[in-house]
């Protein structure tokens, strides 16, 4: 059971993944110490998409299918840096066990994850930073990893590359939620291999995006906790789907890439 994930879903405490043709399965414990009712308490408390920032919120089973995929991909821990985090990803990484650092442009969000960071006594780190800019100083090679679920804009696309891998040491992971069946794909991912990284996972269609109601709630039985049912529950159609990426990052600096080019 190591095949591409193609959609997930809770069972008790475990992510269980379905192949395409339905045939084997395979789970996955995405974090073990965190209960899957805190999760979906804590994803509850998710703020309404502010598309300015051009939010918008993945179901609770893609926050709890990506720290899945990052354990498997990080089993022995390390320093993460989230690079935008309407999601809340990095609560549930540090509950999962993981060093987290957030740069965030939106203050509501840096607010809310503060709040739940302090009431679970979490070890989060913050910073509001604008993407185009660079990354503060002294965060050169800082972290094991950076995750990052990007606009889909090829220009603005890898300025959340660029400052990612500027921030990621060589043989770091990086972590990337793009949908590969986009035009916009087809130019970003030339551009993410000429710039060091390497593809080492493919996870297709595992972020689900659902219209959000009140309070971040989102996706399919976005009421409901874990082993509750509800026979009368409709559970539209996602809005959108996209892949995770887990990449290897070799280290190459956009001054090698311009010198390469030359």
């Amino acid at each position: 059971g190591d095949s591409d994930w193609t959609s997930i879903e809770w069972r008790g405490s475990r992510v269980v993944q379905h192949t395409e043709d339905m045939g084997s399965r395979a789970t996955y414990p995405p974090m073990p110490e965190l209960p899957t009712s805190e999760l979906y308490h804590l994803l509850s408390r998710r703020l309404r998409p502010d598309y300015r920032f051009d939010q918008s919120l993945v179901s609770p089973l893609s926050v709890a299918a990506r720290v899945a995929a990052i354990t498997r991909e990080m089993p022995d821990g390390g320093h993460i840096l989230v690079v935008g985090d309407d999601d809340f990803l990095s609560p549930a990484l540090a509950r999962a066990g993981y060093r987290v650092t957030v740069v965030e442009l939106d203050e509501r969000v840096v607010r809310a994850i503060e709040t739940i960071a302090d009431e679970l006594e979490l070890s989060i780190e913050f910073q509001l930073a604008d993407v185009r800019d660079d990354p503060p100083a002294g965060w050169a090679e800082r972290f094991d990893a950076a995750v990052t679920d990007p606009i889909y804009d090829a220009a603005m696309a890898q300025q959340f590359v660029r400052f990612s891998l500027n921030a990621i040491r060589p043989g770091g992971l990086f972590f990337l939620s793009f949908a590969s069946w986009m035009e916009v794909y087809r130019d970003l991912f030339p551009w993410l291999l000429d710039y060091g990284l390497r593809l080492r996972r493919l996870y297709p269609r595992m972020n689900e995006y659902y219209s959000g109601t009140e309070r971040g709630q989102c996706g399919p039985f976005a009421s409901l906790l874990p082993g509750e049912s509800d026979p009368d529950h409709v559970v539209p159609p996602p809005l959108f789907y996209s892949d995770f990426h887990a990449f290897e990052y070799d280290g190459v600096t956009e001054q090698e890439i311009a010198s390469e080019a030359g």
